[in-house]
């Protein structure tokens, strides 16, 4: 079978797009990004910030979260890092729920992840690195 040129560099092209990272934007900036709430209820140990959009921040239970005296954010000794709720830093949010909704529609059409039932479900005591997991 022969295959046209035109045809071959399509579909390598294709292919070679499905290996390209998610480009996560302004969502990459948060270690936890959620449109409905974080909740801990164990030992709990995050590296980065952690934001919820369109809801507050009270939607973020368990952390013991302490907020800043500019109420623009919150702190808790589980998070190095801040904690953001749509009430205290909402444009930088919005944009970045759009981006994270954005990212995960690219990921999703993906056919060729890194990982795929990781834990059988259960993701307990496990650390995450960079990659596609399905």
């Amino acid at each position: 079978m022969l295959l046209h040129f035109a045809t071959l560099f399509s579909l390598l092209t294709s292919a070679s797009a499905l290996l390209e990272p998610v480009n996560l934007r302004t969502a990459g900036n948060y270690a936890i990004l959620s449109k409905s709430g974080v909740t801990t209820t164990d030992a709990t140990s995050v590296t980065g910030d952690v934001g919820t959009s369109p809801i507050a921040v009270s939607g973020v239970t368990g952390f013991g979260l302490t907020q800043d005296s500019s109420s623009k954010l919150s702190t808790s000794v589980c998070v190095t890092g801040k904690v953001y709720g749509a009430d205290q830093y909402p444009a930088s949010l919005t944009t970045a729920i759009s981006d994270m909704e954005s990212a995960f529609t690219d990921a999703a059409g993906r056919a060729i992840p890194d990982f795929t039932e990781l834990g059988g479900g259960n993701i307990e005591d496990l650390t995450f690195v960079s990659g596609l997991y399905k």
